[in-house]
């Protein structure tokens, strides 16, 4: 399997996957910048809550993919047609 397959797989071959941990993560990194640092973060996001609601919608948005990634893959990550389990072009 290749480098680039294999980074793929992590991600289950899904963009929205991905966006869904950029979001968590950036929650996360805000969080540690707003607690560990001590930054008021309010005078650019708009509110303390900010981080947290980025980490839950990020954990929200991959699942929700990743229930209707798994029914569209096979075990390989290969997109399949979901009826006939036959690989899509």
């Amino acid at each position: 399997m290749s480098v680039l397959q294999q980074s793929k797989s992590w991600f289950k071959n899904s963009l929205t996957i991905l966006w869904a941990r950029i979001v968590a993560l950036t929650g996360v990194a805000l969080s540690y910048v707003s607690v560990v640092q001590g930054v008021d973060l309010s005078q650019w996001v708009g509110a303390k809550f900010w981080p947290i609601y980025l980490i839950v919608v990020g954990f929200l948005t991959e699942l929700a993919r990743r229930r209707t990634v798994t029914s569209a893959t096979n075990e390989d990550n290969v997109i399949v047609d979901k009826k006939t389990g036959k690989k899509k072009k």
